[in-house]
């Protein structure tokens, strides 16, 4: 909502929120993107992501999902 309420930034941005999909914010001209993730570490294997904004990482109940980040860093 904070991103589609500016029209420079809207106009600048895809932003896919939909129901059962992933959460997505691409910038139009480049199409970098930021991702939000399930909290299913199996699901996440793979990934290569540049950077990794986690939050709350001491309220995690088990340490998977940020091994999983961890790994796909470079």
């Amino acid at each position: 909502s904070i991103v589609q309420a500016d029209p420079r930034i809207a106009k600048a941005v895809r932003v896919s929120d939909a129901v059962n999909s992933t959460k997505r914010i691409v910038y139009r001209k480049d199409g970098t993107f930021l991702e939000t993730l399930s909290s299913d570490a199996s699901s996440q294997h793979g990934r290569t992501p540049t950077l990794a904004f986690i939050d709350e990482l001491h309220a995690w109940p088990k340490r998977d999902l940020w091994d999983v980040i961890r790994s796909g860093l470079p």
